[in-house]
């Protein structure tokens, strides 16, 4: 603005002078000559000044504090002139040979810790070219971020300790009794039963209800980890819901809690094949409904494998209730197999079919049954070879061989019937209808004999 007034100041000296000159009537070529070059220099000196014009302005942060910012000047996107803004804020571009009227340029503010502005601006000799730019700090777009909480691996509530499935598992695991063996203070043995704290577990719940009875080897051997949200160790567990706060109970109960979103109906197969004949098939079922839930399960293998809550193999089939002991007679030929400090899936061979169906239905709020259904028929062959030495007085050696094979055809059929009769708080009536039917076939060959070998 102040180039512009000294501009128009001198443009108007010039004029001034010109026509005072020409009104001289005195005025010879000699003096005229002589102010001419004047008058030349500032008519031009006045075009000059009229097309330099100064770019200026001040950068600021947010809060109107002046900051000394970088500023670029470009034109078509060239840089044509650089400055360093004062530490007030304040910038000056002087005239620029390179610029012209009507040229499109733009102006880039630069600062470390703030956003990058930029001014695009068409230059003009007649207009001010001033600007006052605010500069931001930058907005710093970060990635999304998940958190996840882990769960706690084990909590205890008053008598009761929940093992959360997921912390337990590595992958290796197919069943039930494959985690239950990896969970704290609790025991799995070698024919299924259950212990917690060293005391075996009198109760088997999925979600709350007694589906399996005495027989849960058959759910902890057969249903899939993958439908398993928790296992909960109830502490005092009383099977009677009127004597829960009556009796002091030294029982232990084990509930599995499903994962939320299971289908009402789910299940899996499984198919095994192998050399010589040999197989390992299981298919499994889960209903989940309003007034039903049923498990069914179905195997078939002759790999060794025991799908079934009884174990022939060392005759501990259990087909009665531990209270009705005293309602079976001892046997008069004991015919059950020593067996090897081995698995007994390594020790034995078998051809085994088992089917199983547990199933609740509620029938109204009072009335409930429960059906249980259990079959097996096997064939079990064990051989076992010992070989002993004995060194004599005369240094004659006796060797002692002892071979037994012995094979077994247990056939066991087991239905169960329970019906539940809750009249109000205080009354509750149970009926019990319990089947067994066992048949089981042994054979033996026993051999003895002393040999005295030939060295």
């Amino acid at each position: 603005m102040i180039q512009k007034i000294m501009t128009d100041f001198l443009v108007y000296i010039f004029f001034y002078i010109t026509r005072k000159l020409s009104r001289e009537k005195n005025l010879g070529l000699p003096r005229f000559f002589s102010i001419y070059p004047f008058l030349l220099f500032l008519f031009l000196f006045s075009l000059t000044t009229i097309e330099a014009q100064e770019i200026s302005g001040r950068v600021t942060d947010e809060n109107g504090q002046g900051i000394s910012a970088h500023i670029l000047l470009k034109k078509n996107k060239i840089p044509v002139a650089f400055k360093i803004g004062d530490a007030s804020g304040d910038f000056v571009f002087l005239p620029n040979k390179k610029i012209e009227d009507k040229d499109s340029l733009q102006l880039e503010f630069r600062k470390e810790g703030y956003q990058t502005v930029t001014e695009d601006f068409v230059f003009s000799s007649n207009a001010v070219m001033k600007f006052n730019i605010a500069l931001s700090e930058p907005i710093i777009a970060l990635d999304d971020i998940y958190i996840e909480a882990k769960r706690t691996p084990i909590k205890l509530k008053t008598d009761t300790t929940e093992y959360n499935a997921d912390s337990f598992k590595d992958g290796s695991e197919r069943v039930i009794e494959d985690l239950l063996k990896k969970l704290p203070g609790v025991r799995v043995e070698e024919d299924g039963k259950i212990k917690f704290k060293g005391k075996e577990i009198s109760k088997f719940l999925l979600e709350g209800d007694d589906l399996f009875d005495r027989n849960y080897k058959s759910g902890t051997r057969n249903i899939s980890i993958e439908v398993v949200d928790k296992i909960q160790a109830i502490e005092n567990y009383s099977e009677n819901y009127l004597l829960k706060d009556i009796e002091k109970s030294n029982k232990i109960a084990m509930n599995v809690v499903l994962k939320k979103g299971i289908a009402d109906f789910s299940g899996d197969i499984s198919l095994g094949f192998g050399i010589e004949d040999r197989y390992d098939n299981k298919a499994n079922a889960i209903l989940l409904a309003k007034n039903h839930k049923n498990f069914t399960t179905a195997s078939y293998n002759n790999v060794g494998q025991n799908y079934s809550p009884y174990n022939y193999l060392r005759n501990s089939s259990s087909t009665l209730r531990s209270e009705y002991d005293f309602l079976q007679h001892s046997e008069i030929i004991q015919n059950k197999i020593s067996g090897l400090d081995i698995k007994d899936s390594r020790q034995s061979l078998n051809q085994a079919w088992f089917a199983n169906t547990n199933h609740i239905y509620n029938w109204n709020d009072k009335l409930s049954s429960r059906l249980i259904f259990n079959f097996l028929n096997d064939k079990l062959k064990f051989d076992e070879t010992s070989r002993k030495s004995f060194l004599l007085p005369d240094n004659n050696i006796i060797e002692q061989r002892i071979s037994e094979s012995i094979e077994k055809s247990p056939l066991h059929f087991n239905p169960q019937l329970k019906l539940t009769w809750k009249n109000n708080k205080n009354t509750l009536i149970e009926a019990d209808v319990d089947y067994a039917k066992e048949k089981i076939q042994t054979y033996g060959n026993l051999g003895n004999n002393f040999t005295q070998p030939m060295y």
